[in-house]
């Protein structure tokens, strides 16, 4: 398998994982409670920089994906959290937190081989 072959699985791979991410905690959102406006809030701060970080990927730009790992790190430490806090969301979570770090295990390969966005 040559290299751009190996990087373009790799970025089909992180796309499904993306994909999922978005879907997951879309639908862990839902089962949530909404009398309380905190599932609103905390949407709006795990799906906005999801969604912001799609067109970069597609541009394939190492700097949106040197961010988006930070933004995983962050999704994995929600879903770890509403884990241990509750079981009745815990399935919903656990999906979550298993798209977020598939998609950060990838992530690093994709960083490595990405192109510099350095000008030279």
């Amino acid at each position: 398998m040559t290299l751009a072959e190996s990087r373009s699985l790799f970025r089909s791979l992180v796309w499904i994982c993306h994909v999922t991410l978005v879907v997951a905690i879309a639908s862990w959102l839902l089962v949530l409670p909404l009398h309380r406006p905190w599932p609103i809030v905390l949407f709006a701060l795990l799906i906005a920089p999801l969604l912001i970080a799609t067109r970069g990927m597609y541009a394939d730009r190492r700097y949106t994906y040197q961010w988006l790992s930070l933004v995983l790190v962050i999704c994995i430490g929600a879903g770890i959290v509403e884990v241990v806090a509750s079981q009745r969301t815990a399935s919903a979570a656990v999906v979550v937190m298993l798209a977020a770090l598939a998609e950060l295990l990838i992530l690093p390969t994709l960083i490595r081989n990405a192109p510099s966005s350095r000008r030279e």
